[in-house]
């Protein structure tokens, strides 16, 4: 099997904009770095700036309770030889919060099976995982694609990984490189090495880097022939032009019937030379509202984003009202990833919006002049403006007996002087533990705060409210709801996980053991006086609960085996009995199904034999499959003949043993020398225990020798190209030893023939390259077949003959045409 290298590209996580948002002064800018600090060091990718992205307009529904994930998401075999096969694995987990019940599972598209699984019937828990493993094994050349499915009924749905891989035909040369792409990180040389995993001398005619910015610095390839398992080696040089993104690819021209061109792809960046850049933030000052004859100041953060020393000229403010109280930055060098800071103070100068500028001078080749807009507005004095956070007191539940205390604060965010008075409770098991607001006058921009205590007398919900009375015009009274509720004194809660246990098939003589899990989800102590199963076939393995206490969060496991008395379904019961007031005896369910031992099982194509009509002289053979569908091996130790004139001609089953869901096939030849009717038969012994002997009936009659028939001659339609493919099928109209001879015009390209086995083919410059079942023409069957492959030069007429077998079946044989052009892989 050829060894692909897989990888997988990462997205760029984005560049840091260019200008951060501005307006969140020093403390802003200190939370802002702390945000950003996670995303700088090992393991996160480094880009260069990029735009942010769209806002998220919805979310995705949310994830179900319990979903399988498949790791990896799909199975690609690569090259696979035809005849040989390679297993891959999958792992589904479990990344929901509730178990899943797999309930089987199964493989579509030819060539793929599955060679083992620990996931058919049975329930994965969250967190768990089980396991698939596929086997390819390409009976024809060419791309093969599939899925694997598990049935998850609970869901109403299934998991599907898509399955892909390619039969190939080492018999000839076979062209591979040790990587799948050349990714150059900047201007360089790298090399990729082409070697020859064929069986036979490959010829390398031409290799060539195509794109922008890679030419091939060596080639030790090009003219030359590589033997079986040798290899030569390309260098390929990048030079990048300018900054930005680049692509190309190398091409290796070879004879490799296969893979005629062998592609890789080529990318690299370039990068700009390192500059400056400026980062101010917030990117705008908004003062907001400032009383007359107060003032309020904002910080600004320069900061120097890029890859060279960034050199600062002098900061200047303009505008009425605004000032530059603090300069850190003004005539400064920040080297790469430094900051500096600097104060702007807004007085307004008289009520309503005023506006001005900060401008920042420096050497940044992009903004040599970067200004920040100011704004702010002037407000009069005015009234008294009461604000109450929070407005509702949520106090949770609580054990009778305990108590909790929560915080209200009153705040004026008026321009005058607020006053409150008369702070009440009203509500059972409320009560204001401490009073800072009833007659205070609270100064605009300052706030008073009130205590609220909660202690529940006795189990339920309670409510209340806390009122104050202010000279806020617009709020006279302010109400705060309280809510709280009262439970019982701690207790005991019993829980068991999982929910129920299921064995699944067990077969007899195999025990298996499952463990379950008790848990205190209670307050108090938890006393097991008991754990008993019960139920045909289940009994305990190991106790670890009974006669225990378990502390409130602690857990305990039991052990129990389940050893089946015969074939079928069974369900049994773990009882535990405890001091849970609610639930004293809870019971587990147990379920599990007997089966016998595994044992193979055997099935015949056919239970009798007819050959027909077969003239005296003339020979007709035909094939009985013989197939295990058991679950274990199938030896047949001899497969005889009786009858006169019938023999095996080919016995495959003989001394072999057949695996699970394998066959194998016998041929049985009947060649009379007399008229009459014959009878024989077919004897086969096995290891079947239900059919350790069986005996298929062999019938034939033999008529008068007939001469040989004239061979005729018929021209069939040229192939038409379609997308560099064409097929077309012929109904044979040929009578059982009649012959034919066919010619058609054919494209440059590959010509495939596949004529039906009962049909013998003779042309000049065929080959056969298969055996076995051939695609169905027209909605019949065709059978096993034989596939004759000819290369076409040039556009030429190409002759071959068919000749039907005496005594064959009735009905019209089809013969099935396909033609590949040169481009599409015929050469």
């Amino acid at each position: 099997m050829t060894t692909h290298e897989r990888s997988t590209s990462i997205a760029d996580a984005g560049r840091v904009p260019r200008r951060v948002v501005r307006g969140l002064g020093w403390a802003g800018a200190v939370l802002w770095l702390a945000g950003c600090l996670p995303l700088v060091g090992p393991g996160y990718p480094t880009a260069p700036p990029a735009p942010p992205p769209p806002p998220v307009e919805s979310r995705p529904p949310p994830r179900p309770e319990g979903w399988l994930r498949a790791t990896p998401s799909s199975l690609d075999f690569g090259g696979v030889d035809v005849g040989s096969a390679g297993t891959l694995e999958v792992r589904a987990r479990n990344d929901g919060g509730d178990e899943v019940w797999v309930s089987g599972g199964g493989v579509e598209g030819e060539g793929f099976r599955i060679a083992g699984t620990s996931c058919e019937r049975r329930a994965v828990r969250p967190g768990e995982s089980c396991s698939v493993q596929v086997r390819f094994r390409p009976e024809l050349r060419g791309r093969h694609a599939g899925a694997l499915f598990l049935l998850l009924p609970d869901l109403g749905r299934r998991l599907t990984v898509p399955l892909s891989g390619e039969g190939l035909d080492r018999g000839g040369p076979m062209i591979a490189a040790n990587v799948s792409r050349l990714d150059f990180d900047r201007s360089g040389t790298l090399e990729v090495e082409v070697r020859n995993e064929g069986r036979s001398e490959l010829r390398i005619r031409e290799v060539r880097a195509g794109g922008r910015g890679f030419d091939a610095a060596s080639d030790e390839c090009s003219g030359r022939v590589l033997a079986p398992g040798r290899s030569c080696a390309v260098a390929v040089r990048f030079r990048a032009e300018g900054p930005g993104d680049y692509s190309g690819t190398l091409t290796v021209s070879s004879d490799d019937p296969n893979r005629g061109r062998l592609t890789l792809p080529l990318t690299a960046r370039g990068e700009r030379r390192a500059a400056p850049e400026i980062q101010v933030e917030p990117a705008t000052l908004d003062f907001g509202r400032v009383s007359e004859g107060s003032s309020r100041g904002l910080d600004v953060v320069v900061r120097n984003g890029g890859r060279a020393d960034l050199r600062l000229r002098e900061l200047r403010v303009e505008g009425r009202g605004f000032e530059l109280a603090a300069d850190g930055c003004s005539r400064s060098v920040l080297p790469p990833g430094r900051s500096c800071a600097a104060t702007v103070r807004f007085t307004p100068q008289g009520p309503g919006g005023q506006t001005g500028t900060l401008t920042v001078g420096s050497d940044d080749p992009d903004q040599g002049r970067l200004a920040v807009p100011l704004r702010g507005e002037g407000e009069s004095r005015g009234r008294p403006e009461a604000r109450v956070t929070p407005s509702r007191l949520e106090f949770g539940r609580l054990e009778e007996g305990r108590a909790r205390t929560l915080e209200v604060e009153i705040r004026n965010e008026g321009r005058s002087n607020l006053r409150v008075d008369d702070a009440q409770i009203r509500g059972s098991g409320f009560v204001l533990q401490r009073d800072g607001c009833s007659g205070v006058v609270v100064a605009p921009g300052r706030a008073c705060v009130l205590s609220v205590r909660f202690s529940p007398e006795d189990p339920g919900a309670r409510a209340g409210t806390l009122s104050l009375r202010t000279d806020d015009p617009a709020r006279r009274r302010l109400d705060v709801a309280l809510a709280g509720e009262g439970e019982s004194r701690a207790r005991p809660v019993l829980a068991v996980k999982p929910p129920r246990l299921d064995f699944g098939r067990v077969t007899a003589g195999e025990p298996k053991v499952l463990e379950a899990e008790l848990r205190n989800d209670g307050r108090g102590e938890l006393r097991i006086q008991g754990a008993v199963v019960r139920g045909p076939g289940f009994d305990e393995q190991a106790d670890g609960c009974s006669r225990r206490s378990l502390a409130p969060g602690r857990s305990c496991r039991v052990a129990i085996r389940f050893t089946p008395e015969g074939q079928g379904e069974r369900s049994g019961n773990l009882e535990v009995s405890s001091n849970d007031p609610e639930h004293p005896r809870l019971g587990l369910p147990l379920r599990a199904e007997g089966t016998a031992r595994a044992a193979p099982e055997l099935q015949l194509s056919s239970s009798r034999l007819d050959f027909g009509a077969v003239a005296v002289g003339q020979r007709r053979a035909l094939e009985l499959e013989v197939r295990n569908e058991g679950r274990a091996e199938l030896r047949i130790p001899e497969a005889t003949v009786e009858g006169r004139w019938f023999r095996v001609t080919r016995d495959e089953c003989s001394r072999r043993v057949v695996a699970p869901g394998r066959s194998c096939s016998v041929s049985i030849e009947f060649a009379p020398d007399a008229t009459g009717s014959m009878a024989g038969s077919l004897r086969l012994t096995s290891s079947d225990p239900v059919r350790p002997r069986v005996q298929i009936a062999l019938e034939g009659t033999a008529t008068g020798a007939t001469g040989p028939k004239p061979c005729r001659t018929a021209r069939l339609e040229p192939m038409k190209a379609q997308g560099g493919r064409s097929r077309a099928v012929v109904d044979l109209d040929l009578e059982p030893g009649e012959c034919a001879t066919y010619s058609i015009s054919v494209e440059e390209g590959s010509l495939l023939v596949r004529a039906p086995e009962e049909v013998r083919f003779q042309g000049d410059g065929f080959r056969t390259v298969e055996r076995g079942p051939g695609p169905p023409p027209r909605g019949g069957r065709l059978g096993r077949s034989t596939m004759q492959q000819l290369q076409v030069r040039k556009t030429s007429d190409v002759t071959f003959s068919l000749t039907r077998a005496e005594g064959g079946r009735g009905g019209k044989p089809s013969l099935v045409l396909e033609w590949v052009g040169k481009d599409q892989g015929g050469d």
